[in-house]
């Protein structure tokens, strides 16, 4: 029986839904769950040691490594395997300028952290594979090109990619819904993003704006922990 294969779903604009699925060329051999919080320390006068204060939770995040080849056919591999020697006249590899560029592939991900347009967001994504769905966005995502063709072509490529979790819409109706017409306040986090607690809050990143004008910020990258933002009703 064959495996399944692990896929990325793409989410570009949350009000039409999904928009791509991209497969993984080969499942992960292992993955990690990182899970923090973030705490503060306040001196209090007369105290010998500071008073430890929970902040707030982290987004968790999920990291692995991704592996593309588009150098060996793989059936082709496996017949002269099998015939017990591979002679030079018949080796499949010999016309290896032939063979695809696996950037057509890996440069799929790397939009995953390109900003889209307007929005001002990376798009959301979800990874799933077996009973794993991670939804999120990737924070960051490096490749290593290990295998090349006579003219320089690369065709075997290894990308670890970081993904940090938003809360999904289906998981928050689940839970007990707070007052929707009321400004709430949130603590920035060590990670956290105006565009991430605009989608957690009103399920739309773009509305980033909307938090930014609440609390009279022109750019949204000037945030930093501990700082209080109110999150109005709309």
């Amino acid at each position: 029986m064959a495996f399944k294969k692990a896929v990325i779903k793409i989410y570009k604009d949350m009000k039409k839904g999904l928009d791509e699925t991209f497969t993984v060329h080969f499942n992960p051999s292992e993955y990690s769950l990182d899970f923090s919080a973030s705490y503060t320390q306040r001196s209090v006068f007369g105290a010998a040691d500071p008073i430890t204060q929970f902040v707030s939770g982290q987004s968790h995040s999920l990291t692995m490594s991704l592996y593309f080849d588009t150098f060996t056919d793989f059936a082709q591999d496996n017949k002269f395997k099998k015939s017990g020697s591979i002679q030079v006249g018949n080796n499949p590899y010999a016309a290896d300028k032939d063979k695809e560029d696996v950037r057509k592939y890996t440069n799929k991900l790397i939009k995953l952290v390109q900003i889209k347009g307007s929005m001002h967001t990376p798009p959301v994504c979800e990874f799933s594979w077996g009973s794993l769905h991670f939804y999120g966005y990737v924070e960051s995502i490096k490749q290593q090109f290990t295998m090349f063709t006579s003219d320089g072509k690369p065709v075997r490529a290894k990308v670890d990619l970081t993904f940090k979790s938003l809360e999904s819409l289906d998981k928050r109706l689940k839970e007990p819904p707070e007052s929707p017409d009321r400004t709430k306040q949130r603590v920035i986090g060590m990670d956290t993003q105006i565009w991430a607690l605009a989608y957690e809050e009103y399920d739309d990143p773009a509305k980033w704006r909307v938090i930014a004008k609440e609390n009279n910020i022109r750019n949204p990258r000037d945030v930093y922990p501990g700082m209080v933002l109110k999150l109005p009703s709309i």
